[in-house]
């Protein structure tokens, strides 16, 4: 997984630069929005998944490491 974002950041770099956009600008927002994807699935698996969780423990939402199910949606 680790080698396909860097391999999806570089593409992305590359087709930035070709089509005359900041690659610079395209690659924080590349981390953004990784970093936004993986924060949101973990929430949604917790949400679908763990409810009762949830009501035992609301700040389990914030324990991203918590729950491979997000990993696999987010893969």
């Amino acid at each position: 997984m680790v080698l396909a974002v860097f391999l999806g950041e570089l593409l992305m770099r590359r087709r930035a630069k070709r089509v005359g956009l900041d690659a610079p600008a395209m690659t924080t927002l590349f981390w953004a929005c990784l970093l936004l994807g993986l924060l949101v699935s973990h929430v949604l698996d917790e949400i679908f998944y763990h409810p009762a969780e949830i009501a035992r423990r609301p700040w389990s939402l914030l324990f991203v490491w918590e729950g491979l199910s997000s990993m696999g949606g987010f893969v």
